[in-house]
């Protein structure tokens, strides 16, 4: 089904769901994801691209309907979707300060949260949530779910890049996040050209959920 498919990233499920896609709508939705659209940001970045289309071949349809194809996204644009995700489908609008002090340590300006947009409904963020905890649970992001401090939720995901041939490896994502007394940490980690074994998205995660809420 839908849930265990997300769980063990399977491509063929997702190849076949994306051959039954109205294309448009495919597309107006991962531009309602902020695919080929400004992100709220103040920093420079690159913008991820969707192409998909009406012309493209049932090949391109397949690549794609599983995260590959000729589709780019930056683990800042993953972060921000992932944000919203954890936070009912609501996207707040990105901070780099919390508050400035003076040398003292007295407040002079805090930055209150401020919401950008909705990405997401409450029950699709539902159910992202549910599939991202199951891939901690019992899915390809199983070690998050040893470590009893926190509830982990995620998706590991892998970018075909180059053959070993070459000299090179495919890139190791993971984007996620970990609820503790409410506290929640968003982490979106890629390791590029992945060859030492145990050094992905998923285990760099770990590490910063660790850190965090330990």
């Amino acid at each position: 089904d839908i849930y265990e498919s997300f769980a063990y990233s399977c491509n063929s499920s997702f190849a076949n769901i994306g051959l039954q896609l109205d294309l448009a709508a495919f597309a107006n939705h991962n531009r309602s994801m902020l695919f080929n659209s400004p992100l709220p940001l103040e920093i420079p970045y690159k913008q991820s691209s969707f192409t998909l289309n009406a012309s493209s071949s049932t090949f391109m349809i397949m690549q794609t309907s599983f995260g590959q194809g000729e589709t780019l996204v930056s683990p800042i644009h993953l972060a921000l979707v992932t944000s919203a995700i954890a936070n009912n489908g609501i996207l707040m609008k990105p901070q780099l300060v919390d508050r400035i002090e003076d040398a003292g340590g007295s407040t002079l300006k805090e930055f209150l949260p401020e919401s950008s947009s909705r990405l997401l409904s409450t029950d699709e963020a539902e159910f992202m949530r549910q599939a991202m905890r199951d891939v901690a649970v019992y899915g390809t992001g199983s070690i998050l779910g040893a470590d009893g401090n926190y509830t982990a939720y995620g998706k590991t995901g892998t970018a075909e890049t180059a053959t070993v041939r070459d000299g090179n490896y495919d890139h190791s994502w993971f984007t996620g996040f970990a609820e503790n007394n409410g506290q929640t940490l968003v982490v979106c980690a890629m390791i590029e050209n992945s060859q030492k074994a145990g050094l992905t998205g998923v285990y760099t995660a770990k590490q910063l959920f660790n850190y965090y809420f330990n």
